[in-house]
């Protein structure tokens, strides 16, 4: 028994040391710094077929953006270009590719109608700098449709 209760607190304390570590770990917090923030706001109307949310993508890097992609939240199944199945309860979308240029410190206010059978949810998958790099997760695969 003293064996089995020694076993478990190296167990607990390798997690907990482990965890300390990843949360203190400065490389964590570079390795993917975003440089647009998105923020919601309930949209005042009630009509069915207005948007429920005002969505604002700020530009907060120092280099202007060429381009985005968002992901957000849904109770759908969606597909990119290349038929590929997004991850379930996750669209894509990019909104608005004729004007997504963004200087250092622009926003930029999207209407969105958002599915209310799931928590609304929205968050930048793709970045498309001016200078042709782009950053960020990209899981919806937009990379052709956000471009110069």
């Amino acid at each position: 028994m003293k064996r089995f209760s020694a076993k478990i607190g190296v167990a607990i304390l390798t997690f907990s040391i482990g965890t300390v570590i990843w949360l203190v770990n400065p490389l964590r917090h570079t390795a993917w710094t975003e440089p647009l923030v998105v923020t919601m706001t309930p949209h005042p109307s009630t009509a069915p077929d207005e948007p429920q949310y005002v969505v604002t993508v700020k530009n907060v890097s120092n280099r202007s953006v060429r381009g985005y992609s968002l992901g957000h939240s849904c109770a759908c199944r969606g597909w990119d270009s290349s038929d590929q199945p997004y991850p379930a309860h996750v669209n894509f979308t990019n909104p608005i590719p004729d004007h997504q240029f963004l200087a250092p410190g622009e926003s930029q206010t999207i209407p969105m109608t958002l599915d209310a059978t799931v928590t609304p949810r929205v968050w930048v998958d793709l970045v498309h700098f001016e200078h042709g790099e782009n950053r960020g997760p990209n899981r919806g695969h937009k990379e052709g449709y956000v471009r110069e």
